[in-house]
């Protein structure tokens, strides 16, 4: 099914339109194979396409909560050719095969991936923060948010979503990183208590304006 829409998309001229792909859940390797014929086209189709890779494998405390091929298809396919990747913390720990329990850690981790952006989320940091490690080959740049419990499912996609818009539209990382976790912020004091993340209630405008 995935294939067929993909073609159709191809074979009407669409494909070439977009800006960005961006990959997320991956069930299966042969999901994940999907997205790198997927990934090579866009990049034959347009040079200049972004491909944003969010490595969902799993999380804490759980560990991986995918099927152990998808995730080393993953590891082995798709990280490799990703402009932008934003795993949490157990997953860059999984991906760069090292631990991971505090910032420089993240740091190291992050550049041993070899990626032109690497976006590590919930990092620790403290006791009463976590850490979003943005790491370049030049540069690093870490936005801290306050740790929260029972948070609504969604924030990671949020955020990976969020950055995604933001580099798309030309925006420098670091600046892209600002505006993402600000986005996620205000999602989620609109959102306390709830079971889901209340986007329609968000002022967009004056989240991406940087208030």
């Amino acid at each position: 099914m995935l294939e067929d829409i993909t073609a159709a998309l191809d074979a009407n001229g669409w494909l070439q339109s977009f800006d960005a792909v961006f990959s997320g859940y991956l069930p299966s390797a042969r999901h994940v194979e999907w997205v790198a014929r997927l990934v090579v086209r866009m990049r034959s189709l347009n040079p200049a396409s972004l491909y944003v890779c969010d490595p969902i494998l799993g999380d804490d405390p759980k560990g991986l909560y995918v099927d152990v091929a998808a995730a080393q298809s993953i590891r082995d396919l798709l990280v490799p050719c990703a402009d932008v990747l934003t795993p949490n913390r157990f997953e860059l720990s999984w991906l760069a095969r090292c631990e991971v329990h505090s910032e420089i850690e993240a740091i190291t981790a992050g550049r041993t991936l070899n990626r032109p952006i690497v976006v590590a989320t919930s990092i620790p940091s403290g006791a009463a923060e976590v850490a979003n490690v943005l790491v370049t080959e030049e540069s690093v740049a870490i936005a801290k948010v306050e740790r929260m419990d029972n948070t609504p499912h969604g924030t990671g996609d949020l955020f990976a979503g969020l950055l995604t818009a933001q580099l798309v539209a030309g925006r420098p990382a670091a600046v892209a990183l600002d505006t993402a976790v600000n986005g996620v912020r205000h999602a989620l004091q609109f959102s306390r208590g709830r079971d889901r993340l209340l986007l329609e209630m968000l002022d967009w405008e004056r989240i991406f304006a940087g208030a």
